[in-house]
């Protein structure tokens, strides 16, 4: 890239965060007589974040509540690996605190998901109305609380043995049960277990918190207490958590510096433009540039299949193959694989248990980047660049069919919403159709903005549909997905079509 270039970018970046800085400061106004202090805070940092809930804790004029977690240890585990483990914060816990003040009238929000199918999902914001206590031990057995989401804990609330909870509408919240391993990392470390209420205050939260939720009224702090500056990425996710700039209130001034992206996305974008504009000199035809179409298949063996599907009439006209059940072994060289690939190149998932490797094969008008494999969901992430300077991230997985399936949507749950992904799709071994699980993952997708697309079988023996395509709500009118039949798999192909 020439100095010019660079020069010219940084120029458009500047007048970028300029016109933000411009417009929010029009509507914004922390002094407004009707400035909403109730509003939930957003903070960069943890550290202002506690301040400011045990702040709003203590003008509560009622009793507190001290929530201790019941940890129970296995035997013959050292003192140092107990002392590590009660040292951790709830993200490394089982999203469960040590120990938890709380009053009634305290907003809170969850910090598990308690049952997905009951929108009772991490993240859910409520206010605690009651806090019952148990007459033996004399410690709290219940906190009784009035969700934001009025559908959620709605089954809760019916099933409930309460009369109080019934007659207010009010869902009952008991502590949870966590495993955590003593020794993370090690498949034979011992665990321990924690019982605790999954609640957190929640008058302020961490940017990182907030991803996925969407609200009237926010205020956007940007002062820091530690950090020198806003992470990449950290203001546009604070900032557009809020429907409207009129809900939008500022802690601090914005500056520019506060509005950072990642120089990597910044050189990645620079140079699909370059990409792109080599190929539109050289063609008219803007089809390719314009449309990716992406073939995902479980594949019941790369090495016997390959070429059935490279050779295929539909397929092979795709630009990317997506597979699961590769059944690539890491001792499985590359050599005669290329040779079958011809137009295509290779990005391998190699597993010990080769009925969980994947592959992504694509063509060389498509740049594939940013791997990262996740071993909670047998997933890869990889992002897709077009000739035309479009991305796509993508999400690809395989779901054994007698894998603990609500673990797996709890941990799918945790990377959507710490990422951002376009397209999540694979072989789920969940049926669309007719599964008692279902429900719990329709509910995940639902919160979190995402649509299917794929609504016929994909497993051709019994009639099911076990090839799911999730994609963002708001790209979904852009994308299609069509289930092709195949001769060479039991399951069916699905071919999903991008139009940028």
């Amino acid at each position: 890239m020439s100095d010019q270039r660079r020069t010219q970018m940084r120029l458009s970046l500047a007048e970028l965060k300029l016109i933000i800085i411009d417009e929010i400061s029009m509507v914004s106004n922390i002094a407004d007589e009707n400035y909403p202090s109730d509003a939930l805070h957003i903070f960069a940092e943890n550290a202002p974040v506690d301040e400011y809930n045990i702040d709003r804790l203590q003008q509560i004029q009622s009793p507190q509540y001290v929530l201790e977690a019941l940890d129970q240890f296995p035997p013959h585990v050292r003192k140092q690996d107990i002392d590590r483990v009660l040292s951790k914060g709830r993200s490394e816990t089982g999203g469960l605190d040590t120990k938890i003040l709380i009053k009634e009238n305290a907003r809170v929000m969850l910090t598990t998901n308690v049952d997905i199918s009951d929108r009772l999902i991490n993240g859910q914001l409520g206010t605690v109305i009651k806090v019952s206590v148990d007459n033996v031990s004399n410690k709290p057995s219940t906190i009784f609380v009035k969700f934001d989401d009025s559908s959620a804990g709605v089954s809760a609330i019916q099933n409930s043995s309460s009369s109080f909870a019934r007659e207010n509408n009010l869902v009952p919240i008991k502590p949870v049960l966590a495993r955590i391993k003593v020794r993370p990392g090690k498949p034979s470390s011992p665990e321990m277990q924690r019982l605790q209420f999954p609640v957190t205050l929640a008058w302020a939260c961490t940017v990182h918190k907030v991803q996925g939720l969407t609200l009237d009224n926010i205020v956007v702090s940007f002062d820091l207490k530690k950090q020198r500056y806003f992470n990449y990425g950290q203001v546009y996710v604070a900032l557009s958590r809020v429907t409207s700039l009129n809900g939008l209130h500022i802690l601090g001034t914005l500056e520019s510096k506060n509005i950072r992206a990642n120089p990597k996305v910044q050189e990645e974008y620079e140079r699909l433009r370059e990409t792109s504009s080599l190929h539109l000199h050289i063609t008219t035809d803007l089809c390719n540039i314009e449309t990716v179409s992406i073939c995902l298949l479980n594949i019941r063996s790369f090495k016997k299949h390959s070429l059935d599907l490279c050779n295929d009439p539909i397929l092979s006209k795709c630009d990317v193959f997506a597979l699961t059940e590769a059944q690539l072994l890491p001792s499985v060289p590359n050599d005669n694989i290329n040779s079958i690939l011809n137009d295509f190149f290779m990005h391998r998932q190699d597993h010990n248990d080769n009925f969980l490797s994947l592959a992504v094969c694509y063509k060389d008008t498509i740049t594939l980047c940013d791997t990262e494999y996740f071993t909670s969901i047998n997933g890869l992430r990889f992002l897709l660049n077009n000739s035309g300077g479009n991305a796509l991230s993508c999400l690809l997985l395989y779901r054994k069919h007698r894998g603990n399936t609500q673990q797996f949507i709890a941990c799918l749950d945790y990377i959507i919403t710490s990422l951002d992904i376009d397209v999540i799709f694979g072989d789920f071994n969940i049926d669309y159709f007719n599964d008692k699980n279902i429900s719990s993952l329709k509910v995940l997708a639902e919160s979190l903005n995402y649509v299917q697309l794929v609504s016929k079988p994909t497993f051709v023996s019994s009639g099911s549909l076990l090839g799911h395509v999730y994609v963002k709500q708001s790209i979904s009118n852009k994308m299609e997905a069509n289930v092709v039949s195949v001769y060479y798999s039991d399951h069916e192909a699905v071919k999903v079509t991008v139009r940028f």
